[in-house]
């Protein structure tokens, strides 16, 4: 079934670009909504003056992707703790804003922020607003990183931000390059059946079908999602190592190691704190 959600977080240029790289996202829009002026424009937007937000309004199939997703995804991708600001654009067009199209999509929204402001101890901004008329943005809003060939964009949070969006654990593996202990993360021994993604923004890192068997004592795959991943040489505690940061926001994941028993020959060892795993709905 086809359903409709606006998300406001900050500019829509990022946003757009990552919703609509998500299975079972059919169409998104950038625009404007919120505000009280007929028909703005983006020049008249950025004057502050017009109440409206740069949004996204993403259509999906709710039987490929669900509202739960995306809503985890929305939060991953912003900081929903800054007022009025998102990295270096500040104004109220840049405001936190979840527009709901059904009451289902109300109900989670709020069940969601209480569930996060409990776990991560800090308090989301985020407005959850009944969607009221959109505005399509110009067509060379649309798609714009795309078409203008900025990429990749990648999420710029301050280690301040990210020490408040993170939990303490999350913060040490992720930010200060730490791992957990051996044979003690949830997914060591894990094999369902979906996709992982980046436990501190939200890409897509590695499908089930990657994961291999390892001893080792950490979640280990022998591929990555194609560009999903950057590699660069640890020289820490004396060894000469590929470490294995996500793309999109430059967190550590782990190591990337040589294996004789990988069809690849590779070997992605990751902590589990620093994935999430998301099951495939097709499969239920």
């Amino acid at each position: 079934m086809t359903e409709k959600i606006t998300f406001a977080a900050g500019c829509f240029w990022t946003i757009q670009y990552i919703f609509e790289k998500e299975d079972g996202v059919l169409f998104t829009q950038s625009g404007y909504t919120g505000g009280y002026t007929f028909c703005p424009t983006y020049q008249e937007v950025c004057t502050s003056k017009t109440g409206h937000v740069e949004a996204v309004q993403i259509t999906y199939d709710n039987k490929k992707i669900s509202f739960d997703s995306l809503l985890t995804l929305f939060f991953k991708i912003h900081n929903p703790t800054s007022f009025l600001k998102q990295g270096d654009d500040i104004g109220p067009q840049y405001r936190s804003v979840i527009f709901y199209h059904t009451k289902a999509q109300k109900e989670k929204s709020i069940q969601k922020i209480k569930e996060l402001e409990k776990e991560k101890k800090y308090k989301i901004v985020t407005d959850i607003v009944k969607a009221p008329i959109f505005y399509p943005a110009e067509e060379y809003q649309q798609h714009y990183l795309i078409k203008n060939n900025l990429l990749p964009i990648r999420i710029k949070h301050s280690e301040t931000e990210w020490k408040k969006l993170l939990t303490s654990e999350e913060f040490f593996v992720l930010r200060k390059k730490g791992t957990e202990t051996p044979h003690t993360g949830i997914y060591t021994s894990f094999f369902e059946k979906g996709v992982y993604r980046c436990k501190a923004c939200g890409e897509k890192l590695f499908l089930s079908s990657a994961k291999i068997k390892c001893a080792c004592g950490w979640p280990s795959f022998d591929t990555a999602i194609k560009d999903s991943t950057f590699i660069k040489k640890d020289f820490s505690f004396f060894m000469i190592r590929d470490e294995v940061l996500c793309n999109r926001c430059l967190s550590h994941l782990g190591h990337r190691f040589f294996s004789i028993n990988s069809k690849t020959k590779q070997r992605y060892c990751i902590n589990s704190i620093a994935l999430d795993f998301e099951p495939n709905i097709a499969s239920f």
